[in-house]
């Protein structure tokens, strides 16, 4: 039962740094698109925050239906602690999607234009 807690305390802390960071490089974006006069598109630790937060939500979730598979027995009890997980698996999953997708981008030999979302050669 210990390690129920440990793990939530630990994914709450997790939610709680990654929100942080969220907030601290979106107000950072935001200041640099207004400074060009663009839009910026998020950078990979933006994403790799945003997939902490998810990550840390799914642990809590997955860490209460550990707690509330062992209190009861009644299927009908668990169905909406099932639903939850599954939607907290999809939005893990965009947001992994997302984060990798942008890694590789980031490794290509190219560059994302920001106002029509093309990939170019970067120019040398």
């Amino acid at each position: 039962m210990l390690w129920s807690y440990l793990i939530f305390v630990s994914a709450l802390l997790i939610c709680i740094g990654s929100g942080a960071g969220i907030v601290i490089l979106g107000r950072r974006r935001k200041m640099l698109a207004t400074d060009r006069g663009t839009h910026r598109v998020e950078g990979i630790a933006e994403l790799a925050s945003q997939v902490g937060f998810s990550a840390g939500l799914f642990f809590m979730a997955a860490v209460n239906f550990s707690v509330l598979l062992r209190l009861t027995a009644f299927p009908h009890s668990l169905a909406i602690p099932v639903a939850c997980a599954l939607i907290l698996v999809l939005i893990l999953g965009v947001q992994l999607g997302r984060l990798v997708l942008r890694y590789q981008l980031s490794r290509l030999q190219g560059e994302l234009n920001t106002v029509t979302g093309e990939i170019a050669a970067k120019s040398r």
